[in-house]
């Protein structure tokens, strides 16, 4: 992709998911990011958009779920629901936790409680 971009003289995406289906709602696929980095992962919002297709399309009706499994095993399950304005995506997975935040608070701030919009309007 990135070849047949320059050549046109056009800019590669940011991120790209190729996407193949591997049996009855389930998909495979891979997500690459910048310039040479993968996701291990589905991408949930590619996975979220692939749901409410299928379900418009008919191949997902009421109560099932497809499942998007990348090339390294990890996957999400997906369905969607009606919602009065629109299709309402449902996804779950395993998630493993990856590091940890510490949040520091120094005396005197007069932000330590945060903003909202009137304060600042």
């Amino acid at each position: 992709m990135r070849e047949a971009c320059a050549a046109t003289g056009q800019v590669p995406p940011d991120l790209v998911q190729f996407r193949w289906p591997s049996g009855s709602r389930a998909f495979r696929s891979i997500t690459f990011f910048g310039a040479a980095g993968y996701d291990r992962s589905p991408c949930g919002t590619a996975t979220s958009a692939l749901a409410a297709f299928c379900a418009e399309t008919g191949l997902l009706g009421p109560g099932d779920s497809l499942t998007n499994t990348t090339l390294f095993g990890t996957s999400f399950r997906a369905g969607v629901h009606r919602a009065p304005d629109g299709l309402c995506p449902e996804i779950a997975a395993r998630a493993f936790r990856t590091g940890e935040g510490r949040l520091c608070l120094s005396k005197g701030d007069p932000l330590t409680s945060g903003l909202t919009a009137p304060d600042i309007l």
